[in-house]
């Protein structure tokens, strides 16, 4: 596995797809344009438009993809903040799949601008 220093931006064409594993926790953040962004075990697609922000956490291989022309920019984040702003996106998210099923979420810092379709919808 390839190791990046951060911050690091990436150009995205329409349509294109980038498969991401990070090892360490980063917050992934779109720069300009709108993308989707699919985590193993989420029966939702998560869709983020510029200024939205997305915590990955340590391992987490994620699929992203391009609406339009996107720029996307990954730093890292330090140890114990990811680990729990991860545990809080993850219960925001069963807390919206049982009491709406899963047609919204409370909005968590950096979550501004997300919104979230589940796959196959």
């Amino acid at each position: 596995m390839l190791r990046f220093e951060t911050p690091l931006v990436l150009q995205l064409q329409d349509g294109q797809l980038l498969r991401w594993e990070q090892p360490d926790s980063a917050v992934l953040r779109v720069e300009e344009g709108r993308i989707w962004l699919t985590r193993a075990h989420d029966p939702l697609d998560h869709f983020l438009e510029a200024g939205a922000r997305f915590v990955l956490r340590p391992g987490e291989a994620v699929l992203i993809g391009a609406e339009g022309r996107a720029q996307i920019g990954l730093s890292a984040l330090p140890g114990p903040a990811a680990w729990l702003l991860g545990r809080l996106r993850d219960a925001a998210a069963r807390w919206s799949e049982r009491h709406l099923g899963g047609r919204a979420a409370p909005r968590l810092p950096g979550q501004a601008g997300e919104t979230r379709r589940r796959v196959g919808a």
